[in-house]
């Protein structure tokens, strides 16, 4: 069994749009580390870093709920009642952004000061009041199993933030040009989201039953979500916090989680898909089906994490200092490309104790990550820096893979590890480092096209290896790529 025709699809589309914009968000902090420098990228990272905690408070986790009531509406051929979900999660959120924005108002000083820019809480209300909207037309989107439609959203909104943000920047605004193309580049998606959805939404009035059943949901899904998804909201909060900590070290250290988070591309995306999926076949008790799913999902998603580590040992150190400029960086680097490796894992069974209806397993594995990189935190900036920032976030990744993995299988999901798969990976990234090191040396990555040519033959090798041993990837390619072909 693949991965499915409608999760393949939806999963390669979520990842080209995801490549896409992790692409555009690479070449925009290229413009953004050497014209507006590290200052201004600090600045930035400790903005998004309080807008990613407020989203969460906003969102209450309902999210997941409304993903799955709006799958199961769609299930049951009811789709009369979405409007009545999306309106009652709507009443919810609202009540507490304006909660959340009186807290702002009244802490405005304080806030301006620690980020070092006037006028901040301004700034983070227009985020959480467009990103409401975005949020709740995108979980509709994917209850409806357009993950497609929804990851195209998304890409949209990366691509108009960064080229608002470059045009800022490079008009002289520098840290504020940066915050104001993220807010300007989510008003685009957020009216068209609301315009893809209306037809779903053309009863909307709250209901109270509705309400109790998506707060009832929500109750660790919320927790869940406060807690866990990427650490680096945990990491600059708490670099900001440390007076030995510049803000250009911050800046530096977002460079260096972003360029990791690239490993996270191909999981993100099979994890977004294979929610509503999971859901179905639990429900029809297709177990032995639901589980293979599982396994796939698993062995799909750490293809880009494992080349993207080791690539980073071979000439990480090299593309820093050349294209961003930076003396530093590497160990950071090494640390989280090492750990979103381990947590790509992790990503497909986190969707799964949802689809599984078990908020309140994937809420404790998140509590646990967090704590954790919250205490190493505490322990290993100080001496350590961003470093330690980078090593913390890095063990409680791992520990969040073993924890969910362990807990799946308690849960009767019995999906044995694709070692075989792994082990294909992982000799087919060891040799395209062994080879782009030995490239490095002999021709250098201190111009573009030396350093593309590495990259292109990295990912050429590594790819040639991983289609000629593993020929269920390869079979799985070449029939979605036929069918994109066929007439």
């Amino acid at each position: 069994m693949g991965l499915g025709k409608s999760v393949s699809w939806n999963a390669l589309i979520t990842f080209v749009v995801t490549v896409g914009s992790r692409f555009s968000k690479f070449l925009g902090s290229v413009v953004f580390a050497n014209v507006a420098g590290g200052a201004s990228l600090g600045v930035f990272y400790l903005f998004t870093s309080l807008f990613r905690v407020l989203r969460k408070l906003i969102g209450l986790g309902l999210g997941q709920a409304i993903v799955t009531q709006t799958a199961e509406a769609v299930s049951s051929d009811d789709t009369d009642h979405v409007g009545e979900i999306v309106s009652s999660a709507l009443l919810v959120r609202l009540t507490s952004l304006c909660f959340v924005s009186v807290v702002l108002y009244a802490a405005r000083h304080r806030l301006g000061r620690y980020v070092g820019l006037n006028r901040i809480w301004i700034y983070l209300v227009v985020a959480l009041s467009l990103t409401m909207l975005l949020s709740t037309a995108r979980s509709v989107l994917v209850g409806v199993k357009r993950v497609d439609v929804a990851s195209t959203l998304d890409f949209l909104k990366e691509i108009s933030m960064i080229v608002i943000q470059i045009a800022l920047v490079l008009l002289g605004f520098d840290a504020f040009g940066l915050v104001a193309g993220f807010l300007a580049g989510m008003a685009v998606p957020t009216a068209l989201a609301i315009v893809r959805t209306a037809r779903f939404l053309e009863d909307l009035h709250p209901a109270r039953d509705r309400i109790e059943a998506q707060l009832s949901f929500a109750r660790f899904s919320f927790l869940d979500s406060l807690v866990g998804g990427e650490q680096i909201w945990i990491d600059t909060l708490m670099l900001g916090a440390v007076v030995t900590i510049t803000q250009s070290d911050i800046g530096v250290y977002g460079i260096t989680y972003s360029i990791a988070m690239f490993g996270l591309t191909l999981s993100s995306s099979i994890s977004r898909a294979i929610l509503p999926e999971i859901r179905d076949l639990d429900v029809a008790d297709q177990y032995q089906n639901r589980d293979r799913l599982v396994q796939k999902s698993i062995k799909y998603s750490t293809l880009i994490a494992l080349p993207l580590f080791f690539g980073a040992l071979a000439i990480g150190d090299n593309v820093l200092a050349f294209i961003y400029g930076f003396d530093r960086g590497f160990e950071p680097l090494l640390f989280l490309t090492a750990g979103t490796m381990v947590f790509s894992i992790y990503q497909p069974v986190h969707q799964t104790f949802y689809a599984l209806d078990r908020p309140r397993t994937a809420f404790l594995v998140s509590a646990v990550t967090s704590l954790s990189n919250f205490s190493l935190n505490i322990l290993l900036i100080p001496p350590f820096g961003i470093a330690g920032a980078g090593l913390s976030t890095a063990a409680s990744m791992c520990l969040s893979a073993a924890t969910g993995l362990l807990l799946l299988r308690r849960l009767g999901v019995v999906s044995p590890l694709p070692f075989r798969a792994w082990r294909i990976q992982f000799g087919a990234a060891v040799l395209m480092a062994l080879i782009v090191r030995f490239g490095d040396v002999q021709v250098g990555t201190d111009s573009l096209l030396s350093t593309s040519m590495l990259v292109t033959a990295g990912v050429a090798i590594y790819a040639s290896v991983v289609l000629v041993g593993d020929s269920e990837i390869r079979k799985q390619l070449f029939n979605r790529l036929g069918s994109l072909t066929a007439p």
